[in-house]
């Protein structure tokens, strides 16, 4: 089984050697890009649509689906004891 294991991985590494070299040859013997015969047309696609501006977020509102909007603490003090466990060694 030894022997088919390591003939086995010197074929891959075979194989892949002469992978790389054959695909670099032709990449290599490639001819240049075409260029473009004609310059292309400008297409004039008008202005950009805009969105209706935001409300503001820093106070309690009611907004038109009914829905309460509160502002609260993102981030508690460190110092009062607070420590995020990720239950990792």
């Amino acid at each position: 089984m030894k022997i088919f294991k390591t003939s086995l991985r010197v074929w891959v590494a075979i194989c892949s050697v002469f992978g790389f070299i054959a695909g670099w040859s032709l990449l290599a013997h490639s001819p240049a890009p075409a260029k473009a015969s004609q310059p292309t047309a400008q297409v004039d696609l008008g202005p950009i649509p805009t969105l209706a501006p935001l409300t503001s977020l820093n106070s309690s509102t009611q907004t038109q689906s009914g829905f309460q909007v509160q502002q609260f603490n993102t981030i508690p003090s460190t110092r009062s004891g607070f420590r995020l466990r990720t239950g990792a060694s």
